[in-house]
């Protein structure tokens, strides 16, 4: 039974608030949408070393990620830097020190999955608002 079986049959289909359409119509997109970031940055998972870019500077180096403790969240958010400010960025760096320790895998795995959840949520909102009803 399909996901759209059953919200037939439970009688859900007309309380969904995402378009269940679209789904239907371009279903060939959201595989491609997954596929293309896994085939880009996969690499990224598989090698086991941070980049020379921003990875030392936002996490190796970074004091405020290194524990999950009040004044390394308010420092987080309240700290403002011109340059990078991107607090929730360093907040989920802050979660997954706390959790896995400096494992690379895991802080390119996370930001993978965060960036093809948000690519897809960004087709949907484009798909609703540009397709004719």
């Amino acid at each position: 039974m399909t996901l759209w079986q059953f919200l037939e049959f439970v009688n859900l289909y007309h309380y969904v608030d995402f378009p269940l359409p679209m789904f239907r119509r371009f279903s060939f997109f959201y595989p491609l949408l997954i596929l293309v970031p896994i085939i880009v940055y996969g690499t990224s998972i598989v090698t086991n070393e941070f980049f020379a870019v921003d990875d030392e500077l936002l996490i190796l180096d970074n004091p405020k990620v290194h524990g999950f403790t009040f004044e390394n969240f308010k420092a987080i958010f309240l700290s403002y830097d011109p340059e990078l400010y991107i607090p929730l960025t360093l907040f989920t760096h802050q979660i997954e020190y706390a959790l896995f320790g400096p494992n690379p895998h895991v802080y390119h795995g996370v930001n993978l999955m965060l960036h093809i959840g948000s690519t897809l949520l960004l087709f949907m909102i484009f798909r609703r608002f540009f397709t004719e009803r």
